[in-house]
């Protein structure tokens, strides 16, 4: 992932822009890139510090080494180096400098003592050849590693997540991003809300229009703590919004040491990628939480059947809800109840879910929330169309099962 210092930026009148990678700057760009995969695919076998000292010199303006010194981070982070174990090369050093300490202070002048002999004392004595004594003394740092394999990229895969990478590195300084997709099927909306609730990002939507959206994200300056960890949420999530669809996005950022309020702009046209229909049941299983819920869901008897949800609850002017679980009553057919697990970053997205129940959503939906958020769960009454399930630590599956087949029963 790029850091801010590494993205090239346009500051005009209080707001920023990414320029476009088309005509000269993305001719320099691709240009610049296919300069950094050939310097690490020649790098392989070779120490880190080769590779860094290839890429440092290249570029002729100031613009053009951001760019070069951006896409060979890309590169380096996918890259496999050789790991030293620390602890030997600092054993090696401190036998060699001992040795070499005392050997120093034993010698009549300066004329007698020799590195050489010092270390071949100390070769003969651990068993180890003389030629590799001086690459095992600093094999530990960083530089010093060999590069062992380099991603199998192409020129236009690399200048992809260097695209990516740029949004990512910006929306790492939000307060909040807001995201308006002129069209959006079902399927796409699952896909994208799946990720933001997996990364436990405070999100709001509504609908735009008949097909559209407008989604909030709060971002992590929004915060008063857990600001980096939240912000690395955010930014892996950038992938699954440009998969949604063409979209506007538009995000307040705190930009420098000064963190100067500025509006960020971005604009994403693609076409949408539709989501497949075993997403809900990947979900499931890439979120270890819910994973381990149903799997003790399964082994409890139950006239509730759990299923991966598949559903986008759409309240008109008030918001958007998209479950986790969806329990099917084996007794009366057509019967669903539904689940969401909600994160635990702020108890802002708590209400919102109280506020869509409130008004009266059109399938019963039960909200799992996190003791840590302070929420009780009188706030919703026994006529509204929802209910929370507030539990310590993780949720039960047979206390679950148990508030499920209360509010089934209202």
């Amino acid at each position: 992932m790029l850091t801010a210092d590494l993205v090239l930026l346009r500051r005009r009148k209080g707001e920023l822009t990414l320029p476009a990678l088309t005509g000269k700057s993305g001719d320099s760009v691709r240009r610049w890139a296919d300069e950094v995969l050939d310097a690490a695919r020649g790098c392989v076998g070779s120490p880190r510090q080769l590779y860094s000292s290839l890429v440092n010199v290249m570029g002729e303006t100031q613009q053009e080494r951001k760019v070069a010194r951006g896409l060979a981070k890309l590169v380096e982070d996918a890259c496999d180096f050789d790991q030293a174990n620390p602890e030997d090369s600092a054993a090696i050093r401190r036998e060699l400098f001992l040795r070499a300490t005392k050997a120093r202070l034993e010698a009549d002048s300066s004329m007698d003592w020799k590195r050489e002999s010092v270390v071949q004392a100390v070769c003969a004595a651990q068993g180890w050849m003389k030629e590799s004594i001086d690459e095992r003394l600093y094999a530990d740092l960083p530089g010093a590693q060999r590069m062992l394999r380099v991603p199998n990229w192409t020129c236009e895969s690399l200048v992809e997540l260097y695209d990516t990478s740029r949004i990512q590195a910006v929306l790492l300084r939000a307060v909040q991003v807001c995201v308006t997709y002129p069209h959006t099927t079902p399927s796409q909306l699952r896909d994208l809300f799946r990720q933001l609730k997996f990364r436990q990002l405070l999100h709001q939507s509504e609908r735009a229009g008949d097909e559209g959206l407008c989604l909030t994200i709060d971002g992590p300056y929004s915060l008063f703590d857990s600001v980096t960890k939240y912000g690395l949420q955010l930014a892996l999530v950038t992938r699954a919004l440009r998969e949604a669809g063409s979209f506007e996005l538009q995000a307040d950022v705190l930009w420098g040491a000064r963190r100067e309020p500025l509006v960020f702009r971005h604009t994403h046209r693609a076409e949408g990628a539709s989501g497949s229909e075993d997403a809900a049941s990947r979900q499931c299983e890439d979120n270890d939480e819910l994973g381990q819920l149903m799997a003790d869901l399964a082994t409890l008897p139950s006239r509730f059947t759990a299923k991966p949800a598949t559903t986008v609850i759409d309240l008109p002017g008030v918001g958007v809800c998209v479950p986790d679980i969806t329990f099917v009553d084996s007794n009366i057919p057509g019967r669903r109840v539904h689940f969401e697990l909600m994160g635990y970053w702020s108890r802002q997205s708590v209400w919102k879910r109280v506020e869509l129940a409130e008004a009266g959503l059109p399938e019963p939906i039960l909200f799992g929330v996190n003791q840590r958020l302070r929420v009780s769960e009188e706030v919703l009454d026994r006529k509204s169309s929802g209910a929370l399930y507030v539990f310590r630590g993780r949720p039960n599956a047979k206390t679950l099962i148990e508030r499920i087949e209360q509010l089934a029963s209202r």
